[in-house]
């Protein structure tokens, strides 16, 4: 359960057209995050890193629930 007032969320990690993972901090109320890594390189370079950075967190602050 998040302490510093963040909302609780879940997270779903995609790669290769699959859903890979998915986090969650709390199983009510609660955002919904996709993580798409296919982007057949039309994303931009600063893009994919914002991605990647919070990927890394999802893992470290949330519990993975599939």
């Amino acid at each position: 359960m998040p302490d510093n007032g963040e909302k609780p969320r879940i997270t779903i990690v995609v790669s290769g057209g699959m859903v890979q993972s998915v986090y969650t901090t709390l199983e009510t109320d609660v955002e919904v995050d996709i993580l798409d890594f296919d982007d057949n390189g039309y994303r931009p370079d600063d893009e994919r890193e914002d991605r990647d950075i919070y990927h890394a967190r999802v893992i470290k602050e949330q519990r993975p629930i599939y």
